[in-house]
């Protein structure tokens, strides 16, 4: 059995996604750079702690918006969210980089224009793209603004 989170935990949880950067200056690039919140999968204990464990990802993925706005270059910064596995979770950066890994990223899945209960009231879709492959609880969501370029 997986331990439950306490206070402390998420207090901890929540000042990892406040100081999050993506840093863009220093890296110049990245291949899928991605960054999980909960390696221990403790999202996945109930269902209050995988929408708390949510909020922080969405919280990252956001500064991480905000941050690259006035990067110059091209990116692309999304986030994966597997609603059965709250450690699979990730904010990732994708930039044209010298590994030849393919730039822009190519999307698999469907666009959903409805959303799961645990997406439905923190994605707004008039702001936001998201993507769905596989099903029940193999599902896995892409989240990207909505003005990202895609193959």
């Amino acid at each position: 059995m997986l331990r439950q989170p306490d206070r402390a935990y998420y207090v901890a949880m929540w000042r990892k996604a406040r100081a999050y950067k993506v840093d863009m200056a220093r890296k110049q690039w990245c291949d899928y750079s991605h960054q999980h919140f909960d390696w221990d999968g403790l999202g996945n204990n109930s269902w209050l702690d995988r929408r708390r464990h949510l909020a922080v990802l969405l919280h990252a993925f956001r500064r991480a918006q905000v941050e690259l706005a006035s990067f110059e270059g091209e990116y692309q910064v999304f986030a994966s969210v597997n609603p059965a596995d709250s450690a699979s979770d990730a904010v990732y950066v994708h930039t044209p980089n010298p590994n030849q890994t393919p730039y822009p990223m190519t999307l698999i899945g469907e666009e959903v224009l409805s959303l799961p209960p645990l997406l439905a009231s923190r994605i707004d879709l008039s702001r936001y793209r998201v993507f769905r492959y596989g099903s029940g609880n193999d599902a896995s969501f892409t989240i990207l603004a909505a003005r990202v370029a895609l193959r």
